[in-house]
């Protein structure tokens, strides 16, 4: 699967238009955060509900933050499918996509160790 996914991400990441990502950067950003924030609240509650320890409740949502694959295949087709705009989608998307891989790993990665002092 590593060879796979070399290849898919290098795929995706040769269309890119640099000019377009620079200054839809902001919106990427935007929308990023507004998509970790909206798991949070859906994790927070979904755990709130089925009576889970407070700790669950305020770190869960870290291991849903990271997503690629599916939407940059869907990426790839609104490009295709709409044109110029939806390049601008495609690039917004894609931009979205690296904030969540870069931040997602990491936020993961705390909540285990976090997570751990609690279990232990």
């Amino acid at each position: 699967s590593f060879g796979v996914m070399i290849l898919f991400f290098a795929t995706a990441g040769a269309s890119l238009d640099l000019e377009a990502l620079v200054t839809l950067w902001p919106f990427a950003l935007a929308l990023a955060s507004t998509r970790i924030l909206v798991t949070f609240g859906a994790s927070y509650w979904g755990h709130f509900m089925a009576q889970d320890p407070p700790a669950w409740r305020t770190r869960s949502h870290a291991a849903f933050i990271s997503q690629a694959g599916v939407t940059l295949g869907m990426a790839n087709l609104v490009a295709q499918q709409l044109g110029a705009s939806g390049q601008q989608v495609a690039m917004l998307a894609i931009a979205v996509v690296g904030i969540n891989e870069l931040i997602g790993p990491i936020a993961f990665k705390w909540v285990l160790v976090r997570q751990k002092k609690h279990l232990v």
